[in-house]
């Protein structure tokens, strides 16, 4: 805030507020009045959507597909890989779904560990543009994953999204839960010590039955 050229006074620590929500607080020192409950939107180009179509042939002989975002990229506590192995495990035997397990170019090796344990029809989707992402996203039938920027993406492209995230209050689903008509924000029970416990252990006692 030393950047601004007018101080404004928000604790955010307490999580008392979404992040979007206090972002949109600051436009009251430019006399605007946000609607703090709206929704983003994202619109996608054509280009983008016939790229992820032609992706969507060469690669899935199905219509309806299950995304996976198993990693944080350090920015939150991380559910698990081998938990995230047997969420796609399940939604693949008992819906028949394909499962896409979505990251960057670093965690190729984790992404490949994971789609081979989940076996016969789990690929990985790397390299692409974030509007491609977007655009994937949207065909998607649920997306899964941490606390992580995807997640937003797919909430705000109307996706099924879960979120799953720890309980200290500055990483909590009450500070940076997804916004969508259909997000569902997911946490551990709290325990002795909980949110400050040491060693946390919140994301560990979020159980693969809770999510699925």
């Amino acid at each position: 805030s030393f950047l601004f050229s007018r101080r404004i006074y928000e604790h955010r620590k307490y999580a008392e507020r979404h992040e979007a929500e206090y972002n949109l607080r600051m436009l009251s020192q430019l006399s605007i009045t946000p609607n703090l409950n709206e929704l983003p939107r994202i619109i996608l180009r054509d280009q983008e959507i016939t790229s992820v179509d032609y992706w969507l042939r060469e690669n899935i002989r199905s219509a309806k597909f299950a995304i996976l975002h198993i990693s944080s990229g350090g920015s939150s506590a991380q559910y698990s890989a081998d938990k995230f192995v047997e969420i796609g495990r399940h939604i693949r035997e008992r819906y028949g779904m394909p499962i896409v397990l979505t990251g960057i170019e670093s965690e190729r090796a984790l992404l490949e560990r994971a789609a081979n344990s989940i076996g016969d029809g789990a690929i990985i989707f790397i390299g692409h543009p974030l509007a491609e992402l977007a655009a994937l996203l949207a065909r998607a039938c649920v997306f899964v994953s941490n606390s992580t920027g995807p997640g937003h993406l797919a909430a705000a492209m109307g996706v099924p999204a879960i979120g799953l995230f720890p309980l200290p209050l500055a990483l909590s689903k009450e500070r940076w839960g997804y916004r969508g008509t259909r997000a569902v924000n997911l946490s551990a029970a709290p325990t002795q010590g909980c949110p400050n416990c040491k060693p946390c252990t919140c994301m560990e006692r979020l159980t693969i039955e809770s999510v699925l």
